[in-house]
């Protein structure tokens, strides 16, 4: 199993939160905040999108065993001797003393309830490729690249979807931008604006994912919404995110030489890499719904004492 891998367990923890030597019980009352949105549209997220396995999600302010920060937190409520942090961007402040997971396990942006999450990856596909980024933003590295690669994705694979954000205009086969509501309040529509990708990931065979960042043990639910939708996903990104997603899940390409990378999905439509590779991407999905779910692996694990 992908928790008995020597080399995740190293990576997992830095140090057990102080709090979690002293907790006996299950189910735990859980503290979630990040830096993205506000923390009862998190907790709004986590309740819809994670199994939670027992344990409770609080309300700002009340009382809890340990905190899961996402990133980092401005909170007040927020002590960090009781804090696991779980790291989805490419830095992070060293915190002496607060556990630290070293690469990201984020909520997925699919917007699909868990129930229907848990088999997502069977879901009917009946489009082909689909791709997610929005243009005029260039703050990170990658960005300017993944625009350009769009543009030369679109005249070289006709099949191909791109939604997103900003004027593609000019885009052959622009299709829309993103337009599934929040299934809560305005919190975090506010935030991102255009709502859910399901539908811009669940009916596709295939999906392109870029990161921001090329950053060793990051990745981003880029990669995560297209494998847990069930597509063979094409993937620019660090190469370490092996250590954590079986390889054969998803196709490395670099969009910084846009012919070749184009050249391989041509290959892989052409040849249906999906049909070949669509159990393992099953599993794969599995892996991050269960053992990858930050509410069983690591919370357990800490719990029992197997890591330290």
């Amino acid at each position: 199993m992908l928790r008995d891998d020597p080399q995740v367990q190293r990576g997992y923890v830095v140090k057990r939160p102080d709090c979690l030597s002293v907790v006996p019980h299950r189910p735990l009352a859980i503290y979630a905040t990040c830096n993205w949105t506000s923390d009862r549209g998190l907790k709004d997220r986590l309740t819809y999108t994670y199994p939670l396995n027992g344990h409770r999600l609080v309300e700002p302010g009340e009382k809890y065993d340990v905190a899961l920060v996402f990133n980092k937190s401005k909170s007040a409520f927020l002590d960090y001797r009781r804090a696991y942090i779980i790291r989805c961007e490419p830095t992070l402040p060293k915190m002496e003393g607060v556990a630290t997971h070293p690469h990201a396990l984020v909520p997925f942006e699919l917007g699909l309830p868990r129930h229907v999450l848990s088999d997502a990856a069977s879901f009917p596909k009946w489009e082909e490729i689909s791709g997610i980024w929005s243009a005029g933003r260039y703050w990170l590295p990658e960005m300017r690249i993944r625009e350009e690669f769009a543009n030369h994705l679109s005249a070289e694979v006709p099949q191909y979807h791109h939604i997103g954000r900003g004027d593609w205009s000019k885009l052959s086969t622009f299709k829309c931008a993103l337009d599934c509501p929040y299934p809560w309040g305005q919190d975090d529509k506010d935030r991102w604006g255009n709502g859910w990708k399901w539908p811009a990931v669940l009916p596709y065979k295939y999906h392109v994912a870029i990161e921001n960042s090329l950053v060793e043990g990051y990745f981003t639910e880029k990669l995560l919404d297209g494998i847990v939708a069930g597509c063979l996903v094409f993937y620019h990104g660090h190469e370490s995110v092996v250590r954590w997603i079986d390889p054969d899940a998803f196709v490395r390409i670099d969009v910084s030489k846009p012919k070749e990378a184009a050249q391989v999905i041509r290959v892989a439509l052409e040849e249906d890499w999906y049909q070949e590779r669509k159990s393992i991407v099953h599993a794969a999905a599995q892996r991050l719904l269960v053992e990858m779910n930050p509410f069983n692996w690591p919370l357990d694990a800490l719990i029992q004492g197997k890591v330290s």
